[in-house]
């Protein structure tokens, strides 16, 4: 049923699209890093880089605004295009600093369909200067399961070139354990939604959580744990051999400079996970 409303949205919607098609132009989308704690270390040796649109009054639109739009017009291609570049640059630049960092950069359905993705990033990394192991592509488990021999196909010169792939929101879309174990990934993400079931007291969530663990363990792959806000969710999983841990408890998503500025403050003293919280 049509209402006034709707098209107000449709319109909304609408001038949302040409707004983010002019900030491309213009640089406006910046990467932004989420540190990652080694648990076996308590040091940030790596982050996760994460899209914001900054405008030019330093206002910020919510990525929960802007993502879907950008997925629905076609424009996430360009926007993860663009926050990979961000991101390889920046991290060249910390390693040259002698803060070698490992960023994650997440990769859309529209990027991995091109079949030239692998070449596109393989030139970004060397324009970059970037060492290739220290770039990790976060690819979720719906875009892999959807044609697991062709995504065998995309990732096998990336990973061949030594940088890692990871495998996101895993446990959220309909998993076949037997492709998965051919695929060459690196890294399972355990999505935020099993975290925050910890929370809860949610046994069921528990208990995928130790599931995914010890099918890492078995695969001889790492764990990253996102969504961590609580002391007590770092000793759930920490205890129970997860890697890594992102989330609030240990900061939130910060410009390149702050977080280079992270890591110059990190190699004088040790940052502990109380004191970032």
């Amino acid at each position: 049923v049509y209402t006034q409303s709707l098209d107000r949205e449709a319109v909304a919607r609408l001038h949302l699209e040409r707004e983010m098609r002019g900030a491309l132009e213009r640089n406006e989308f910046r990467a932004y890093f989420q540190p990652k704690m080694d648990l076996r270390t308590g040091r940030v040796d790596a982050c996760e880089a994460l899209a914001r649109w900054i405008r030019p009054d330093r206002t910020i639109v919510s990525p929960g605004r802007f993502i879907p739009v950008a997925e629905e017009s076609g424009l996430i291609g360009a926007l993860s295009d663009a926050i990979m570049r961000e991101a390889c640059w920046k991290a060249a630049s910390w390693a040259r600093s002698g803060h070698p960092t490992k960023v994650a950069v997440n990769v859309s359905a529209l990027q991995f369909r091109n079949e030239r993705f692998a070449e596109n990033v393989l030139r970004v990394v060397h324009h970059a200067g970037l060492a290739p192991q220290s770039l990790e592509l976060e690819i979720t488990e719906s875009v892999v399961m959807a044609d697991p021999d062709r995504a065998l196909r995309i990732i096998k010169p990336l990973r061949e070139a030594g940088i890692r792939l990871a495998i996101d929101d895993f446990g959220c879309g309909h998993s076949n354990l037997a492709v998965l174990s051919k695929l060459p990934f690196d890294v399972i993400k355990i999505d935020q939604q099993f975290v925050r079931a910890l929370e809860r007291g949610d046994a069921q969530g528990a208990a995928i959580i130790e599931m995914v663990l010890a099918l890492a363990r078995t695969l001889n792959m790492e764990v990253v744990a996102e969504g961590v806000e609580r002391r007590e969710d770092m000793d759930f999983v920490a205890a129970r051999g997860c890697h890594w841990i992102q989330g609030f408890l240990f900061g939130a998503a910060v410009s390149g400079p702050e977080f280079a500025e992270l890591l110059r403050r990190q190699a004088g003293a040790e940052i502990s996970a109380e004191d970032a919280a």
